[in-house]
């Protein structure tokens, strides 16, 4: 028989997202280091990986999650929260050993698919329990909180990343990974709410009636798959091509480092806190964004014009001229953080609790797809054509999601 969830709406956003978000931070520092620091030559030989095999490994983890969020999201719709959560968590660990001992693309490999499977679990899930206790009067500020209270961590995750690579080497960082991993394991175990209170069976539900396309299994797919569009534009440019490049960008306008106070700091370093700066800009955009379309109610408008704001940004960001381009850094993550924030509300706003996880498993997808191609892609580009003229055509991306979302 299948049931239905029943939501706790008296969990309070503090109780859900100070250990929900300190988890996420912990499970993915290791993730994180990869992206930091894996394009650089002297890290690519203490991991015994080629150049050419760098953006497959940036991305083998959301391929991997191509074949996981749909069954991940269904699993969802029968267990409660934390019986998912936790044992992810713990695949976190995993897969972060897999990279301490790596000394070879096989275990980076089974690394990266391990932790694909880990990530499914870990984020349709948080944004599960995000819809779980929110309202249709606050649900894109609580989906804003998510992408916020994640991003700090994740801004923590940077500024670590590339001093602890810098400081221990590879191999030494990872295994402080693992460390964390398993902190994060038990955290949840204490301290992770459960944000269902019961399942019921659904023939004692009454179904409100524009409910009933989401209940339908090729409706469902039909409108995620559209609102999950912009999802995939902004992961393929910034989580895919941008993120996986950082290094690369940076070394146009500040070469192998600088020296500050007598002190010159790595250009993995610089990485590290440059994506710090991009991700906490992008953090406050998103709580912004859902709660004025929480008032407004028109959140495919505010999508079209961050979308829309995105595209500019890239043409920026593949300029010659330190200002412009750092500019365009800086205006590009506030549109990040806008978008992710809109697609999740928007997702929420058009589908019941009980198909709800089902949806964002296939937004998800989309997503993952879009971070998987960019790296593969950029990395091939890049060498024809050169790093600006890749940077300045991502635009496109952006305009032909705008395209599509217009039929929802």
């Amino acid at each position: 028989m299948k049931f239905s969830s029943e939501s706790n709406h008296k969990i309070t956003s503090t109780q859900l997202f100070i250990p929900l978000s300190l988890g996420l931070a912990l499970g993915t520092l290791g993730d994180t280091i990869l992206y930091v620091a894996l394009p650089q030559e002297k890290i690519l030989l203490q991991t015994g990986l080629t150049t050419g095999a760098v953006g497959l490994i940036l991305g083998l983890n959301r391929l991997a999650r191509l074949l996981t969020n749909h069954p991940v999201g269904t699993l969802y719709c029968y267990l409660p929260r934390r019986k998912i959560m936790i044992p992810a968590a713990f695949l976190g660990v995993i897969a972060s050993v897999c990279y301490a001992l790596s000394t070879n693309i096989t275990l980076m490999i089974a690394g990266r698919v391990i932790w694909g499977l880990a990530w499914s679990g870990l984020w349709i899930g948080a944004t599960t329990m995000t819809l779980d206790i929110s309202t249709d009067e606050n649900r894109g500020k609580m989906s804003g909180i998510l992408a916020f209270t994640t991003t700090i961590g994740l801004t923590i995750c940077s500024l670590t990343a590339g001093v602890l690579c810098d400081w221990l080497g590879f191999h030494l960082a990872m295994w402080f990974t693992v460390f964390a991993c398993s902190l994060n394991v038990i955290v949840w175990l204490f301290f992770l709410p459960e944000t269902i209170t019961s399942f019921r069976s659904k023939k004692n539900q009454s179904l409100l009636p524009q409910t009933q396309a989401a209940m339908n299994t090729r409706s469902l797919f039909k409108i995620s798959g559209f609102i999950g569009i912009p999802l995939f534009a902004q992961n393929f440019v910034y989580n895919g091509v941008i993120v996986s490049t950082t290094v690369l960008w940076l070394e146009r306008f500040l070469g192998d480092g600088v020296k500050l106070f007598h002190t010159f700091v790595p250009i993995v370093t610089l990485a590290g806190i440059y994506s710090a700066f991009r991700i906490l800009i992008g953090a406050t955009s998103g709580p912004i964004a859902g709660a004025f379309t929480d008032r407004t109610g028109n959140r495919k408008t505010a999508l079209v014009i961050m979308l829309i704001f995105g595209a500019c940004t890239t043409f920026l960001l593949g300029l010659s001229i330190p200002i412009l381009a750092f500019t365009g850094a800086i205006l590009g993550s506030i549109a990040t953080g806008a978008i992710s924030t809109l697609v999740y509300a928007w997702a929420g706003d058009r589908f019941q609790s009980e198909s709800a996880s089902k949806a964002i498993g296939m937004i998800n997808s989309m997503g993952d797809l879009g971070s998987a191609l960019g790296p593969i892609i950029a990395l091939n580009l890049i060498p024809l054509f050169g790093l600006p003229k890749v940077y300045s055509s991502l635009g496109l991306i952006f305009i032909a999601a705008i395209l599509s979302i217009l039929k929802v």
